[in-house]
């Protein structure tokens, strides 16, 4: 993983690991599919620990898109998800030039 995808996926757990279902959802057109499943062994491995939720879900989102992984991925998926504060603080903190609102298409499914 690149440092700043590294330091964007910190941003995120510690920023809003609350709504780390919401940003499982947002990337389904970004690698995941098994979305019901990915969240139901996360809450039954780490139950209550929203932290180590989010960062898990975020380490298996990488290691499955693995080429598609990046800060401007993460960025687009917070959008898709109304995260903006948190993408407008990665995006100043990673140094990455604002995308306008691009919506992927969905990729196949992993």
């Amino acid at each position: 993983m690149s440092d700043l995808l590294n330091k964007a996926c910190t941003i995120i757990i510690d920023d809003v690991p609350d709504h780390w279902k919401d940003i499982l959802l947002k990337s389904q057109a970004y690698g995941i599919s098994e979305t019901s499943a990915l969240i139901s062994q996360l809450e039954s491995q780490y139950p209550g620990n929203l932290k180590e939720q989010c960062r898990c879900f975020l380490t298996a989102w990488q290691q499955k898109v693995d080429q598609e992984a990046t800060v401007e991925n993460v960025c687009d998926i917070l959008s898709d998800a109304n995260l903006n504060k948190v993408k407008s603080k990665i995006e100043k903190e990673c140094h990455i030039t604002p995308r306008k609102n691009v919506r992927k298409q969905s990729v196949s499914h992993i």
